[in-house]
């Protein structure tokens, strides 16, 4: 057997070792029973579940075949990856400060520049249709409570 698909291979082992970390993370907490499920249940079942797909897949990506040169490893853009944890963070910190709106702003245009593909337009649009789904999800949806707008307006 070889590995047919790098692709599939790569991301089934992250997938296992993400389940894995997960499902091993839920066992500090009570798990429960289906019908009196604990803290831990829904994330010790999931980590297995991701950890199964990875298996799942990683068998998928083996065979006795040629290689499939569509699925070859590319080198890792060290700076897209740079861009994307940078934004993530940024929209963590905005978001106790400036709050939902400004923090999902703040989110996408800078992770959107990790794309060679970038426009101010595309970042525009991907900004106002995440700010609609994520305010239509969590806020009035699930109803969390969240601070949509900055401390400083609501005064």
């Amino acid at each position: 057997m070889i590995i047919v698909n790098q692709k599939d291979f790569a991301s089934g082992l992250l997938y296992i070792a993400l389940g894995s970390v997960v499902t091993f993370g839920a066992t500090s907490y009570p798990i429960g029973t289906a019908a009196s499920m604990g803290p831990g249940f829904f994330p010790f079942w999931l980590g297995l579940i991701l950890a199964l797909v990875g298996g799942a897949v990683i068998f998928h990506s083996l065979g006795s075949g040629r290689s499939d040169e569509t699925g070859l490893l590319e080198a890792w853009h060290v700076r897209s990856l740079l861009i994307i944890t940078i934004s993530v963070v940024a929209f963590g910190v905005a978001l106790s400060f400036l709050g939902l709106i400004a923090a999902i702003v703040v989110l996408t245009l800078i992770s959107s520049t990790a794309s060679q593909q970038f426009t101010l337009t595309r970042a525009a649009i991907n900004t106002v249709l995440l700010l609609f789904i994520t305010i239509a999800v969590f806020v009035y949806g699930l109803g969390l409570q969240i601070q949509i707008w900055p401390p400083f307006m609501l005064n």
